[in-house]
């Protein structure tokens, strides 16, 4: 969620967002495609907050990692 916010352009803290993503990371999904979406994810939060990267690679992961498990739920 704190990820999507970036994306919409709200203000975020970017420690928030690196203390959300070490949470996804000490607990990965259980699906390994999905956990990879999760890397992905990951490195883009930190990515952002650490070096004020690019929104467009964390819109970018945001929305694979959305799609990957709405794909999970429909299965």
């Amino acid at each position: 969620m704190l990820a999507e916010a970036v994306v919409r352009g709200d203000n975020v803290d970017p420690s928030e967002l690196c203390r959300a993503a070490v949470a996804l990371a000490d607990n990965p999904p259980e699906d390994e495609g999905l956990a990879r979406f999760a890397d992905l994810l990951i490195d883009a939060s930190f990515g952002w907050a650490r070096f004020n990267g690019s929104r467009l690679r964390l819109a970018t992961a945001v929305r694979a990692y959305a799609l990957a498990a709405s794909l999970l739920v429909a299965e």
